[in-house]
């Protein structure tokens, strides 16, 4: 019972103000083992949990990682420092919509949110293995808010295209190509310097890795074509 209990009121600190928590499920157990389990909505404006989703500090694995993966790739020749374009964010986070409004999102399993990053001549996929670097080839702009970034990595060249749809909000659609040993995909992100603009979705556990939460689907076409219209989606 103790450690319940203590579980349950290092949860309730984490949350901070509890004016700023909506719970949407919370469980607390007792066999075969005590664990608390709670998904919350945190919309506090210092969020530890979303203050962990943006940042991008670099720990010894991930500059091993990081650098070990450069060290496999083929330096670009006359390689320079990509000019700063002020309308491209640098350091992008998952963007997630449920129940129709946009969350970040703190996951039970680390390994499941994938970040992206952009250097001067290096760009970086957070994911399960950590910051997979490429070299940059390539960066144009192409006006109205689109981008393309070619790059050479481990697994061959591939074209990143960054729509972004609302500026304001440093809201973008992530398109990144398949090459010719990864399946391509898309990402809907938020520039991490704005995700303080959105409530953070928390699946919390101390002890255990929970089921992730279900968001919904969605149809990054008609997203591009409701944002290209004078109409606003939700907020």
């Amino acid at each position: 019972m103790r450690l319940l209990l203590t579980i349950f009121f290092v949860c309730i600190g984490l949350s901070a103000d509890a004016q700023d928590t909506l719970f949407i499920k919370r469980r607390i157990a007792d066999t075969p083992y005590a664990f608390y389990h709670a998904i919350f909505i945190d919309t506090s404006k210092n969020s530890v949990f979303r203050n962990r989703i943006t940042d991008y500090q670099f720990e010894k694995y991930d500059s091993t990682t990081y650098f070990g993966g450069l060290q496999c790739l083929e330096r670009p020749r006359n390689i320079q420092k990509l000019p700063r374009l002020k309308s491209l964010p640098r350091n992008w986070v998952p963007l997630f919509q449920y129940q129709g409004k946009y969350y970040t999102y703190h996951a039970s399993d680390w390994c499941c949110i994938f970040r992206f990053r952009i250097t001067d001549t290096t760009t970086m996929d957070h994911g399960v293995e950590g910051p997979e670097p490429s070299w940059i080839k390539q960066i144009k702009d192409h006006g109205k808010g689109m981008f393309t970034i070619e790059r050479s990595s481990l697994y061959g060249g591939d074209t990143v295209t960054i729509h972004m749809i609302d500026p304001k909000r440093g809201i973008a659609i992530l398109n990144f190509s398949s090459s010719r040993y990864t399946g391509g995909h898309q990402q809907l992100m938020v520039d991490a310097n704005r995700a303080h603009l959105f409530p953070t979705i928390v699946n919390y556990c101390v002890t255990d890795r929970m089921e992730e939460v279900e968001f919904d689907p969605i149809d990054f076409s008609k997203l591009l074509k409701q944002y290209s219209s004078p109409r606003k989606i939700h907020h």
